[in-house]
């Protein structure tokens, strides 16, 4: 969440918590690349299971939504988790094995070829 010289996770961990607290509903995907301790570290440790993290959310929705809509620079990947990496899946109709959730709740549904919309530079 947090940034150099920008936003601590600290602050920024405790924004996303009063967001949630003004949501109706949410579902929360389970930490599968790191318990809370390893997710919080400072330390490339943490950052790369924050990306995994991020990636297994990308992928939920990419796999599950009916119509994803994605704001994007148009660039490649710069690391995993992140939008390019999102919407290659998307096009794709298929997220990498380590990334699939499978359960009950939210079953797999068809995925169509995203709507990608250009805009001028």
């Amino acid at each position: 969440f947090g940034h150099e010289g920008l936003i601590s996770n600290e602050t920024s961990n405790m924004e996303f918590q009063r967001l949630v607290g003004l949501a109706d509903v949410y579902f929360e995907l389970p930490l599968r690349f790191g318990g809370v301790e390893v997710l919080g570290r400072d330390d490339e440790v943490g950052e790369a299971a924050r990306a995994q993290q991020y990636a297994l959310a990308g992928a939920f929705i990419a796999s599950r939504a009916h119509e994803m809509i994605a704001i994007w620079d148009g660039k490649e990947a710069r690391g995993v988790g992140g939008t390019a990496e999102v919407v290659q899946w998307r096009r794709d109709g298929r997220v990498p094995t380590e990334y699939r959730y499978p359960n009950n709740y939210f079953p797999d549904i068809e995925m169509t070829l995203p709507r990608v919309i250009e805009l001028p530079d």
